[in-house]
């Protein structure tokens, strides 16, 4: 992980973590730009290992690609954006964590459009579909 993403990550820790009570789920919608989907997947490494830090620090609660279609076994993934939540005191400090990714440095995410959406998680249950989490 980059220098800038781990200082911006420990910072939004330490501000998550002393804000005891003070922290708030955000749903952050976020579309790809038009025609990026080769260097999505080239990318997407460096990505996907980013967030599996922020996922276990606990800033992101769950996150995942969103695609144009269900995925179907040896086809190219029809990527076309991200959701996530992550857990942050601001709508400010989420933009400043998420702006360290690579996928808005490098123009994949449409950071111009993001939706940052106050959001509350209800439930939480694994789905029994075949395959699917939980499984």
């Amino acid at each position: 992980m980059s220098y800038m993403v781990q200082n911006v990550t420990r910072r939004a820790f330490s501000a998550v973590s002393s804000a005891k009570g003070k922290t708030s789920e955000w749903l952050v919608m976020l579309a790809d730009k038009p025609g990026v989907l080769e260097r999505r997947i080239r990318i997407r490494p460096t990505h996907s290992k980013n967030f599996v830090k922020l996922h276990q620090s606990g800033i992101v609660s769950w996150a995942g690609p969103v695609f144009k279609e269900h995925v179907k076994e040896g086809l190219v993934r029809p990527f076309i954006g991200s959701m996530m939540v992550v857990n942050a005191p601001s709508r400010e400090m989420v933009r400043e964590i998420l702006e360290q990714d690579v996928f808005v440095k490098e123009g994949i995410w449409d950071w111009e459009h993001v939706q940052i959406l106050p959001f509350e998680t209800l439930l939480r249950r694994p789905t029994n579909v075949e395959g699917g989490p939980g499984q």
